[in-house]
């Protein structure tokens, strides 16, 4: 009797704990908002500020008390006073409203029009490949609150869609959890706040065949012509200096204008190893001239000639068998 008595008081208290505490029964589960991006305009990409105008819709459908259209952050805006956000529905007084769908859910839209940044590492120039990113985050609530989710039947890119000078991919929308390593100033407990990010990237190609006949046959060019030096009589240094001093101010001059509108960068670019090796090529290409020269001055015009044979042989060979390890080991 009296362990039947305590055995039912032991039920009671256990009840009695979850009625005061419910999360021992079940934690709460955090609001869902789907997202979606359609990119209708990227009407300027700058790779020297590390930059692109972007035009899109974006949209957001949820159920629950919180509002994330309400909350929301681009993370890599550059301009916020520039940043154009327009409701699709409104009330009367032109305020952002949702519109409540058939199945009771909210629904809002909003034609977005800004600069957004993205760090565009050049190192691969001119047959580089970028990403042009849209991030978003929710900066109010955490994704103990609020998490997203990708509307991925609706999420696409405009038809019409293009920048010059690249090919375009596919938008890939990727969702994380953005931690902070900082709590702002303000503790809500033990561990730093995370809230729900998500960036809808498009990656970009340079057209390799383009960017070819754009800056490597010129600098391709140039160099056949130094090599044509070794074509001159060994007697006629003139000439030959003439042609590789040539070819140097055209390649430093070729150099400038290709790399104008690149942002400065602490590492080497393909670019400008080829580049150098142009330069190192030419360099070798006078001493060969000048002690061919030499030779025949003394009278040995055979090892002149001789000269000028492995020179046309091992410089070509030097210059574009180093540019092609460049290429494709970057």
């Amino acid at each position: 009797m009296y362990e039947s008595a305590h055995s039912h008081m032991r039920w009671i208290f256990a009840l009695a704990l979850l009625i005061g505490h419910p999360g021992l029964v079940s934690a709460a589960q955090p609001e869902v908002a789907t997202v979606g991006l359609y990119l209708a305009y990227v009407p300027e990409l700058d790779l020297k500020s590390n930059s692109y105008v972007a035009d899109f819709y974006l949209w957001f459908i949820w159920k629950g008390k919180i509002d994330p259209t309400q909350t929301f952050e681009f993370t890599n805006l550059i301009a916020p006073v520039e940043l154009s956000k327009v409701p699709a529905y409104t009330d009367a007084a032109g305020n952002a409203k949702p519109e409540i769908m058939p199945d009771g859910r909210s629904y809002q839209v909003y034609h977005v029009q800004g600069r957004f940044w993205h760090p565009f590492p050049t190192i691969n120039f001119p047959f580089d490949e970028q990403d042009v990113v849209l991030s978003i985050e929710d900066s109010k609530h955490t994704v103990s609150e609020v998490v997203y989710q990708i509307d991925l039947k609706g999420t696409t890119l405009s038809p019409a869609l293009s920048i010059p000078g690249w090919k375009l991919g596919k938008v890939v929308p990727v969702t994380t959890v953005k931690r902070f390593p900082t709590n702002f100033g303000y503790s809500t407990g033990s561990e730093l706040d995370q809230y729900s990010h998500v960036d809808f990237t498009v990656h970009v190609i340079r057209p390799r065949v383009g960017m070819f006949f754009k800056v490597v046959l010129p600098i391709s060019l140039i160099m056949l012509i130094t090599f044509g030096a070794l074509f001159c009589k060994p007697d006629d240094i003139d000439a030959r200096l003439c042609l590789t001093i040539t070819a140097l101010i055209s390649a430093v001059a070729l150099q400038y204008t290709t790399t104008t509108e690149l942002p400065p960068a602490g590492y080497l670019l393909l670019i400008d190893k080829i580049f150098l090796l142009s330069f190192a090529t030419i360099l070798f290409t006078t001493f060969v001239s000048i002690f061919s020269n030499r030779l025949a001055g003394e009278g040995n015009h055979s090892g002149a000639h001789r000269l000028d044979r492995w020179g046309l042989i091992v410089l070509p060979i030097g210059f574009f068998g180093g540019a092609l390890l460049f290429t494709f080991t970057s």
